[in-house]
């Protein structure tokens, strides 16, 4: 059925994903466990089959395990990314948390109540008991502070 993939016919592609579509879910919730990213792989690791059908040998092995190693080996890849994510997350929390060490005060207030406790402007002008005008300001006057 590869072999018939690697020629490019879309009927034995039909075939392939109607033989995996119970064992590629499974194996990917497996190795990646968040069952909203297993979600993205999956349609990701059949085009990836189609794709890369062309190498598969069956002096390599069943075809099964070289769709295991090729799914595997997407898993990875998506495990990677995720990595990098939450690499550049880390990044971002670290740049915020040092411009939010630049602000006076009376400017940080403002800010924190807005951004970390998901008020609005005039939920927090409430909260401080200042015009709504002053804490747009405050708020206009960090952003210049801490760039």
């Amino acid at each position: 059925m590869l072999g018939r993939v690697a020629k490019g016919e879309e009927a034995a592609f039909a075939d392939l994903y109607d033989a995996l579509a119970g064992a590629v879910p499974a194996l990917v919730r497996k190795v990646v466990r968040d069952p909203a990213q297993s979600e993205e792989v999956d349609p990701e690791d059949m085009l990836d089959q189609w794709r890369t059908a062309a190498y598969y040998g069956p002096a390599r092995g069943s075809a099964t395990t070289w769709t295991e190693l090729q799914t595997a080996a997407q898993d990875r890849h998506a495990a990677y990314d995720q990595g990098v994510g939450q690499a550049e997350a880390r990044f971002e929390q670290r740049q915020v948390r040092r411009c939010m060490g630049t602000l006076t005060p009376v400017q940080h207030e403002p800010v924190t109540l807005a951004y970390y406790g998901g008020l609005t402007y005039r939920k927090v002008s409430e909260q401080l008991r200042l015009l709504l005008r002053t804490v747009k300001t405050r708020r206009r006057d960090s952003l210049g502070a801490s760039a």
